[in-house]
Protein backbone atom coordinates (compact mmCIF):
# COMPACT_ATOMS: atom_id res chain seq x y z
CA UNK A 1 0.00 0.00 0.00
CA UNK A 2 1.48 3.31 -1.05
CA UNK A 3 0.45 6.88 -0.38
CA UNK A 4 0.94 9.35 -3.24
CA UNK A 5 0.79 13.08 -2.58
CA UNK A 6 2.15 15.44 -5.24
CA UNK A 7 4.07 12.56 -6.82
CA UNK A 8 5.78 11.72 -3.54
CA UNK A 9 5.24 8.02 -2.76
CA UNK A 10 5.43 6.58 0.73
CA UNK A 11 5.01 2.89 1.49
CA UNK A 12 2.38 2.47 4.20
CA UNK A 13 2.17 -1.36 4.26
CA UNK A 14 4.24 -4.20 2.88
CA UNK A 15 3.22 -7.77 3.60
CA UNK A 16 3.50 -11.27 2.20
CA UNK A 17 0.61 -12.50 4.35
CA UNK A 18 -1.61 -12.49 1.24
CA UNK A 19 -0.17 -13.67 -2.07
CA UNK A 20 -2.72 -13.73 -4.90
CA UNK A 21 -3.25 -17.35 -5.94
CA UNK A 22 -2.59 -18.52 -9.47
CA UNK A 23 -5.74 -19.72 -11.26
CA UNK A 24 -8.00 -19.13 -8.26
CA UNK A 25 -10.53 -16.34 -7.81
CA UNK A 26 -10.14 -13.80 -5.05
CA UNK A 27 -11.89 -10.66 -3.91
CA UNK A 28 -10.22 -7.53 -2.57
CA UNK A 29 -12.31 -5.20 -0.39
CA UNK A 30 -11.14 -1.84 0.92
CA UNK A 31 -12.74 0.63 3.28
CA UNK A 32 -11.61 4.18 3.94
CA UNK A 33 -12.84 6.19 6.92
CA UNK A 34 -11.21 9.50 7.75
CA UNK A 35 -7.51 8.72 7.22
CA UNK A 36 -7.77 4.99 7.95
CA UNK A 37 -7.59 2.32 5.25
CA UNK A 38 -8.65 -1.27 5.87
CA UNK A 39 -8.14 -4.04 3.29
CA UNK A 40 -9.55 -7.57 3.25
CA UNK A 41 -8.70 -10.25 0.70
CA UNK A 42 -10.80 -13.40 0.25
CA UNK A 43 -9.40 -16.38 -1.68
CA UNK A 44 -12.05 -18.62 -3.29
CA UNK A 45 -14.89 -16.41 -2.00
CA UNK A 46 -17.69 -18.71 -3.21
CA UNK A 47 -16.11 -21.99 -2.16
CA UNK A 48 -17.08 -23.99 0.94
CA UNK A 49 -13.86 -22.82 2.60
CA UNK A 50 -13.00 -19.20 1.73
CA UNK A 51 -9.80 -17.82 3.27
CA UNK A 52 -9.86 -14.23 4.60
CA UNK A 53 -6.77 -12.06 5.15
CA UNK A 54 -7.24 -8.69 6.86
CA UNK A 55 -4.91 -5.70 6.94
CA UNK A 56 -5.38 -2.52 8.94
CA UNK A 57 -6.74 -0.16 9.76
CA UNK A 58 -3.70 1.65 8.33
CA UNK A 59 -3.30 5.30 9.33
CA UNK A 60 -2.75 6.94 5.97
CA UNK A 61 -2.10 10.34 7.60
CA UNK A 62 1.05 8.97 9.22
CA UNK A 63 3.93 9.33 6.83
CA UNK A 64 7.69 9.57 6.89
CA UNK A 65 7.84 11.51 3.61
CA UNK A 66 4.56 13.40 3.29
CA UNK A 67 3.46 15.92 5.94
CA UNK A 68 0.52 14.57 7.94
CA UNK A 69 -1.35 17.87 7.67
CA UNK A 70 -1.42 17.69 3.85
CA UNK A 71 -5.04 16.78 3.12
CA UNK A 72 -4.87 16.31 -0.66
CA UNK A 73 -3.59 13.37 -2.61
CA UNK A 74 -4.62 10.54 -4.88
CA UNK A 75 -6.51 7.34 -4.33
CA UNK A 76 -5.14 4.45 -6.36
CA UNK A 77 -6.85 1.41 -7.76
CA UNK A 78 -5.36 -1.93 -6.79
CA UNK A 79 -2.75 -3.22 -9.17
CA UNK A 80 -0.17 -5.93 -8.96
CA UNK A 81 1.27 -8.71 -11.04
CA UNK A 82 1.97 -12.29 -10.13
CA UNK A 83 5.08 -14.04 -11.22
CA UNK A 84 5.65 -17.75 -11.38
CA UNK A 85 8.87 -19.53 -12.19
CA UNK A 86 9.71 -17.62 -15.38
CA UNK A 87 11.70 -20.54 -16.80
CA UNK A 88 8.92 -23.07 -16.26
CA UNK A 89 5.71 -21.08 -16.12
CA UNK A 90 6.27 -17.66 -17.63
CA UNK A 91 4.62 -14.61 -16.09
CA UNK A 92 1.09 -14.49 -14.77
CA UNK A 93 -1.09 -11.41 -14.68
CA UNK A 94 -3.95 -10.68 -12.32
CA UNK A 95 -7.20 -10.23 -14.20
CA UNK A 96 -9.81 -7.84 -12.81
CA UNK A 97 -13.44 -8.79 -13.47
CA UNK A 98 -15.03 -5.67 -12.00
CA UNK A 99 -14.44 -2.77 -9.67
CA UNK A 100 -17.19 -1.15 -7.62
CA UNK A 101 -17.23 1.75 -5.18
CA UNK A 102 -19.93 2.02 -2.53
CA UNK A 103 -20.53 4.62 0.16
CA UNK A 104 -21.71 3.81 3.65
CA UNK A 105 -22.48 6.25 6.43
CA UNK A 106 -22.24 3.71 9.26
CA UNK A 107 -20.08 0.59 9.28
CA UNK A 108 -19.80 -1.49 6.12
CA UNK A 109 -20.57 -5.22 6.29
CA UNK A 110 -19.96 -7.15 3.06
CA UNK A 111 -21.99 -10.38 3.04
CA UNK A 112 -21.63 -13.20 0.52
CA UNK A 113 -23.51 -16.47 0.30
CA UNK A 114 -23.92 -18.88 -2.61
CA UNK A 115 -27.29 -20.08 -1.26
CA UNK A 116 -30.12 -19.13 1.06
CA UNK A 117 -31.45 -15.79 2.18
CA UNK A 118 -28.97 -14.31 4.64
CA UNK A 119 -29.80 -11.50 7.04
CA UNK A 120 -28.10 -9.03 6.63
CA UNK A 121 -28.50 -9.65 2.89
CA UNK A 122 -25.82 -10.41 0.30
CA UNK A 123 -23.85 -7.33 -0.73
CA UNK A 124 -22.56 -4.24 1.02
CA UNK A 125 -24.69 -3.35 4.04
CA UNK A 126 -24.64 0.07 5.71
CA UNK A 127 -25.19 -0.64 9.41
CA UNK A 128 -24.88 1.24 12.68
CA UNK A 129 -22.08 0.21 15.04
CA UNK A 130 -23.15 -2.24 17.72
CA UNK A 131 -24.59 -5.72 18.13
CA UNK A 132 -25.53 -7.47 14.87
CA UNK A 133 -27.25 -10.84 14.64
CA UNK A 134 -26.41 -12.59 11.38
CA UNK A 135 -28.35 -15.61 10.17
CA UNK A 136 -28.92 -17.74 7.10
CA UNK A 137 -31.14 -20.71 6.26
CA UNK A 138 -29.85 -23.96 7.76
CA UNK A 139 -30.87 -26.00 4.68
CA UNK A 140 -31.69 -24.96 1.11
CA UNK A 141 -33.10 -27.47 -1.40
CA UNK A 142 -31.55 -26.67 -4.78
CA UNK A 143 -32.90 -29.58 -6.86
CA UNK A 144 -34.85 -32.81 -6.29
CA UNK A 145 -32.67 -34.92 -4.00
CA UNK A 146 -30.03 -32.19 -3.62
CA UNK A 147 -29.70 -29.77 -0.75
CA UNK A 148 -27.16 -27.27 0.58
CA UNK A 149 -26.47 -27.39 4.31
CA UNK A 150 -25.07 -24.36 6.12
CA UNK A 151 -21.64 -25.21 7.53
CA UNK A 152 -20.99 -21.88 9.25
CA UNK A 153 -19.05 -18.84 8.14
CA UNK A 154 -15.68 -17.22 7.52
CA UNK A 155 -15.20 -13.63 8.60
CA UNK A 156 -12.89 -10.66 8.80
CA UNK A 157 -12.87 -7.31 10.57
CA UNK A 158 -15.40 -7.40 13.42
CA UNK A 159 -16.79 -10.79 12.32
CA UNK A 160 -15.04 -13.68 14.10
CA UNK A 161 -12.71 -15.62 11.79
CA UNK A 162 -14.92 -18.70 11.58
CA UNK A 163 -17.83 -20.50 13.15
CA UNK A 164 -20.09 -23.49 12.54
CA UNK A 165 -23.62 -22.23 13.24
CA UNK A 166 -26.11 -20.59 10.91
CA UNK A 167 -26.82 -17.75 13.37
CA UNK A 168 -24.53 -15.71 15.60
CA UNK A 169 -24.17 -12.26 17.16
CA UNK A 170 -21.11 -10.02 16.99
CA UNK A 171 -20.26 -6.37 17.68
CA UNK A 172 -19.74 -4.41 14.47
CA UNK A 173 -17.12 -1.68 14.94
CA UNK A 174 -15.27 -1.56 11.59
CA UNK A 175 -15.57 -2.60 7.96
CA UNK A 176 -16.16 -6.36 8.00
CA UNK A 177 -16.70 -9.40 5.81
CA UNK A 178 -19.06 -12.33 6.34
CA UNK A 179 -19.03 -15.31 3.96
CA UNK A 180 -21.51 -18.13 4.62
CA UNK A 181 -20.13 -21.63 3.89
CA UNK A 182 -22.17 -24.50 2.42
CA UNK A 183 -21.94 -28.26 1.86
CA UNK A 184 -23.81 -30.11 -0.88
CA UNK A 185 -25.71 -33.23 0.24
CA UNK A 186 -27.43 -35.79 -2.01
CA UNK A 187 -30.42 -37.93 -1.09
CA UNK A 188 -29.73 -41.67 -1.15
CA UNK A 189 -32.75 -43.93 -1.52
CA UNK A 190 -32.34 -47.59 -0.58
CA UNK A 191 -34.97 -50.13 -1.63
CA UNK A 192 -35.18 -53.63 -0.14
CA UNK A 193 -36.15 -56.35 -2.60
CA UNK A 194 -37.07 -59.98 -2.08
CA UNK A 195 -34.07 -62.11 -1.18
CA UNK A 196 -32.12 -59.20 0.37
Amino acid sequence: VQKNVNLTFDQMLSSTAFLPPINAPFDVHAAIRDNNLQIMCVVNPNSPSPVVSSFGPIDMAASTLVPGNLATGKAGVFSWAQRGDAAADGDYGTGVDWFRVGKVDGEGLMVSSAFGTPDPPVGLNDLASGAITARVDSVVVTAPGVRQVSMGWAGGGSVPGSGTSNEFTFTLSQFSLLTWKWQTQYQLTVNATAGG
